[in-house]
Parts: C-alpha cells; sequence; structure tokens
C-alpha cells in the first residue's frame, strides 16, 4: 500500500495549521482527498488496471486526484504564489477566492420567474468568474479588472492589488464648505463596509481544473487540488492635505 500521497495530505494539513489558516472548508475539503486516496488504493488493491509498476520494480496505486500545497508570499506590493508551475503545466487553473457574506440566487425549476434569494451564507465563495486573476510560471500573480460589459467584457490585467476593488467612494457629510470627511465606501462581497482608519480584506488562492465551458461559473471544491493560499489586502486612510480635508486610500498586502 503506498501512502505517499496520505503523506502529503497530512503534511499540507500541518502547515495550514502552524499559520492557523484552517477553515471549515479548507478541513471539509481535505478530509474529503483523503477519502479519495484511500478509496483509490482500495480499488488498486482489487484491480490490476489501476496498478502500475515503477522501476524498482514495486506496485504504487495511482492516485487520480493529487494534492498539491501552495503558499502566498508578498515582494513589496506584488503577489506571488510558491511553487504553481506543476499545477500549471498539468492543465490547473487558479482562482480567486474572497471571504464574504453571500447569498444565492434560487430560482423554481418549473416556474422560472418565481425567483428567491437563499440564506445568508458567510465563508470562501469565488470571487467572479475566474478571470480576476492570471498567474505565470514562477508564480507572479495578475489581477483582472473587466472595462467592458458582462456581454462584451474588456479583461486587463496588472499586478496592482486595488484592482480587487471596483466600487469605491469617499463619504461626505455637511454641505458646502462645511462638508466633513466621513470615510470610504467599499463594497466587499453582499456588504458595503465604511473605512475611516483601516480595514483588512482576506482572500485566497485555490487551483482547480477549468471551469466548464458552458458559463457555470460555480467552483466544485471537491475537484481542486491544492489547499487555500491565504492573503490580506490592508486598506489605510492617509490624508493628503489636511487643511482641505483631503484624503486617499492606499492598499498594501
Amino acid at each position: 500500500m503506498d501512502i505517499s500521497n496520505l503523506t502529503n495530505l497530512i503534511t499540507a494539513f500541518r502547515a495550514e495549521s502552524r499559520q492557523n489558516t484552517v477553515s471549515p472548508d479548507t478541513l471539509g475539503n481535505l478530509l474529503q482527498k483523503i477519502v479519495n486516496v484511500i478509496g483509490n488504493i482500495d480499488t488498486s488493491s482489487s484491480s490490476s488496471g489501476t496498478t502500475s509498476e515503477s522501476s524498482s520494480g514495486t506496485t504504487t496505486s495511482q492516485c487520480t486526484n493529487p494534492f498539491y500545497h501552495i503558499e502566498c508570499d508578498s515582494s513589496g506590493n506584488s503577489l506571488k504564489v510558491k511553487w504553481p508551475a506543476d499545477l500549471i503545466l498539468k492543465g490547473y487553473v487558479p482562482y480567486l477566492l474572497r471571504w464574504s457574506m453571500k447569498r444565492q440566487h434560487q430560482r423554481d425549476r418549473n416556474d422560472h420567474t418565481r425567483r428567491w434569494h437563499g440564506p445568508r451564507c458567510r465563508g470562501w465563495h469565488l470571487f467572479g468568474d475566474g478571470n480576476h486573476i492570471k498567474m505565470d510560471l514562477v508564480g507572479t500573480v495578475q489581477f483582472g479588472w473587466n472595462f467592458g460589459t458582462d456581454r462584451n467584457p474588456d479583461w486587463r490585467y496588472a499586478e496592482q492589488i486595488d484592482y480587487l476593488f471596483k466600487r469605491v467612494r469617499a463619504v461626505y457629510s455637511g454641505a458646502n464648505e462645511s462638508l466633513q470627511f466621513k470615510g470610504f465606501k467599499v463594497c466587499f462581497g453582499s456588504k458595503q463596509y465604511l473605512i475611516k482608519h483601516n480595514h483588512r480584506f482576506r482572500f485566497g488562492i485555490i487551483f482547480g481544473p477549468p471551469l466548464n465551458a458552458s458559463g457555470d461559473t460555480s467552483l466544485d471544491f471537491s475537484k481542486c487540488v491544492t489547499n487555500i493560499a491565504e492573503f490580506y489586502v490592508n486598506l489605510s486612510v492617509e490624508a493628503e492635505e489636511l487643511e482641505n480635508e483631503s484624503y486617499r486610500l492606499s492598499y498594501s498586502i
């Protein structure tokens, strides 16, 4: 019995535990992969078609669901992911996740005119449809911003992390010369934040097979082949001109 895949899974889990990055989704995904590995081992034991002989003459089971460990690292305000080359060369693609509140859109299968929102769910959710992130073989991350429309998209990519926040505006109260700065309003998921000083947003990156070309933008986490590599983006309000109440929002990883 080849337990190397199980060992790799446990090693990856320990690495995440040390970083305090284990979420219920991550744990459930990891346990499911362990079950898959055990199932593959059982299948390989009973079927000669699922085993292969190595050069040393030992018989090893072939796991159809490999698991890789990845980590996020920052250099200045640029984000990099460690060890992505093997994943990309095997056809897996990166997905950008965000820890946010989401409500699923529900629809009656018999009457499509009946639509409603499901319960609120906080956790890891796919950011957009997979176009929000690109990565090269050395792990340099670029974020996407659609300058077009949903029908006629015009995706452009850059390393600037402010591409993650599209709807940001300054909020003032009062009128004319008595205007007082209140903060920056930032939309994140289904929630809006009024940032007066500092706020930190939680993101993650995971690898999996490409989404279906049929237009389905839901991500099946059970088919993903890595842990969720987390990173945080800090938003800070900085004064440019105190006399004129001028402020700007800065971004850092």
